[in-house]
């Protein structure tokens, strides 16, 4: 059985819920707004990586 708890809210953490990634797509017509945005998500890469691995390790599920 699969339940899907949404995106957002580290409040389902202490419900039992992993975290997962999400992902989204979206077309920016302003090529200077496209730039910015590219550039902040390039940084946000590393730490989202980061506070993924972090939180895996506090999960409500033993490891191994």
């Amino acid at each position: 059985m699969h339940y899907d708890a949404g995106a957002q809210g580290e409040h389902k953490r202490t419900r039992g819920f992993t975290p997962e990634l999400t992902r989204s797509a979206h077309w920016l017509a302003n090529p200077r707004l496209h730039q910015a945005v590219a550039r902040f998500l390039e940084g946000e890469r590393g730490a989202i990586a980061v506070y993924a691995a972090e939180l895996q390790q506090h999960t409500a599920f033993r490891h191994g």
